[in-house]
């Protein structure tokens, strides 16, 4: 297949620092090249060149054999590449259909915007992405999930010869990740280049042609990704072995219960009533919009119960708020770190005292010196890698963003941790050191849940499942029993 794009020996520095060397690549018409590497391996940098955001230090690039030197994102627009970055780019007060066509509104001869041709032409990509619901949804009331399908749709809005997809998979159901496969597929039939971008390596081999590992900034290897397994890309990854993707410890046993639901519902959540354990780590399964993600906020007071009860320690504790909940002991780390999670112009330090402000002030000061301190203990605890506790958050890789949030809710003690999609858009190494991290915190005691939509994570490190299928929990499953197709099976049961 001829060459769409190639590098040649590219390079991007930063105030002298070489983030990028020498980068050699070739995106082959029609085909799908995966690009792999741990956070800070160069992968975004490389995307924004390539897209116009960044200009290289030294080195050169071709599109259709033709020097390539854009100097903003329009250039590369105009040349049909479009990019779906792990981060959403959406206008969350506007439509769904608005959002999608915002540089392209149809309009009547008067100038007003045609609507009736706007969410009809929305609507026929949504159908062909399998996605129900409404081109006039305002973009606020979505999930995660349902953003990221969003943001798909906007690329494939207009003509592309290379469509760029960053961690497109992370929030999406089998099902939904299925459909998006069949159409990248079905545009790589039609000539248009992917460049795909993902850490889960399970899915890598099914949709990709070929594949290129970056590490610290440099190409490992360059090749057709049936020439490659799972263990040496994550060899390549970080440069050495891991004994297992998802660590399990036998000497790590639930005790006595900690914290009790009891027929707990909202608006979406049903009648939800389980038990969780001193030193458990309950893994919640399901489809997205089945009530997994608003059955943690309910119980940590972030939305209000329809009715239920939450018991901690036999005792029934009154949660209307996040305030209450953190001090009956009860932390939350957040699906939507980068909006809900962090404060991303503040520094580490002031993230991660932002649970715990009371514990460094007096008379309405913060004391400067004792957060520094208390922050920079669980920065070298969490090896954050930065180059101090007072870098902005903004400037650290997606996994220490997220060692950043469990670092805030670990300085609070708190016995019970819920966590919404911890490793989503995080490399394979940072996430050995997430699950190595909660391993750690249940054998100290801690009460720890898990939300994922990745079933193989659940699988690998939950002592239990439970399983959530439209608002109601349809099946809870020992470690004993785990088996992918029993659990998705549960997971579509109450839509069937």
């Amino acid at each position: 297949m001829p060459i769409l794009l190639r590098t040649e020996n590219l390079c991007k520095s930063f105030s002298g620092v070489v983030v990028l060397k020498d980068i050699n690549i070739s995106f082959e018409q029609g085909k799908c090249h995966v690009l792999v590497g741990e956070n800070g391996a160069g992968k975004s940098t490389l995307i924004k060149m390539l897209c116009g955001a960044y200009t290289p230090t030294s080195g050169s690039m071709y599109f259709e054999d033709l020097p390539y030197q854009p100097k903003t994102s329009r250039e590369s627009i105009e040349k049909g590449i479009r990019v779906v970055y792990q981060e959403f780019n959406l206008l969350p007060q506007m439509s769904v259909a608005e959002n999608i066509f915002f540089d392209d509104l149809p309009r009547k001869k008067c100038g007003f915007v045609d609507f009736k041709k706007l969410y009809s032409q929305t609507q026929k990509i949504l159908e062909k992405l399998g996605l129900d619901i409404s081109a006039e949804t305002i973009v606020s009331q979505l999930g995660i999930a349902h953003m990221q399908l969003v943001e798909i749709a906007k690329s494939l809005s207009r003509k592309a010869t290379m469509l760029i997809l960053d961690e497109p998979t992370a929030t999406l159901t089998p099902k939904e990740i299925e459909r998006l496969f069949q159409i990248i597929n079905q545009l790589k039939d039609q000539g248009v280049t992917i460049i795909y971008i993902s850490h889960r390596l399970n899915e890598l081999k099914e949709i990709g042609d070929n594949i290129s590992i970056l590490r610290n900034g440099v190409v490992i290897k360059n090749c057709p990704i049936s020439e490659v397994d799972n263990n040496e890309i994550v060899h390549c990854m970080v440069g050495r072995e891991m004994e297992n993707e998802y660590p399990f410890f036998d000497d790590v046993k639930p005790s006595d219960v900690m914290m009790e639901v009891k027929h707990l519902s909202t608006p979406i959540v049903k009648d939800v009533s389980f038990k969780l354990r001193r030193g458990e780590i309950l893994g919640i399964a399901g489809l997205v919009g089945s009530g997994r993600t608003e059955l943690l906020r309910a119980i940590f007071g972030a939305d209000k119960l329809s009715s239920g009860e939450i018991a901690i320690n036999n005792q029934n504790v009154h949660i209307k708020n996040p305030k209450q909940a953190v001090k009956a002991g009860i932390s939350f780390i957040t699906e939507n770190r980068k909006d809900q999670g962090l404060i991303l112009d503040f520094e580490i330090s002031k993230n991660i005292t932002l649970s715990t402000l009371n514990q460094h002030q007096k008379y309405g000061f913060i004391n400067k010196k004792d957060e520094l301190s208390c922050s920079e203990s669980y920065r070298k605890e969490l090896s954050i890698k930065s180059s101090s506790s007072e870098q902005f958050v903004r400037f650290l890789s997606g996994g220490n963003q997220q060692k950043v949030i469990l670092g805030k809710w670990l300085a609070t003690k708190a016995d019970i941790i819920l966590l919404d999609e911890p490793t989503r858009g995080i490399d394979v190494g940072a996430k050995y050191e997430i699950y190595l991290l909660l391993w750690e915190l249940a054998r100290q005691g801690k009460a720890i849940i898990v939300v994922s939509s990745d079933v193989n994570e659940v699988i690998g490190i939950s002592h239990r499942i439970m399983v959530m299928s439209n608002g109601s929990v349809s099946g809870q499953v020992a470690r004993a029993d785990f088996d992918p197709q029993n659990i998705l099976s549960l997971a579509y049961k109450n839509y069937l």
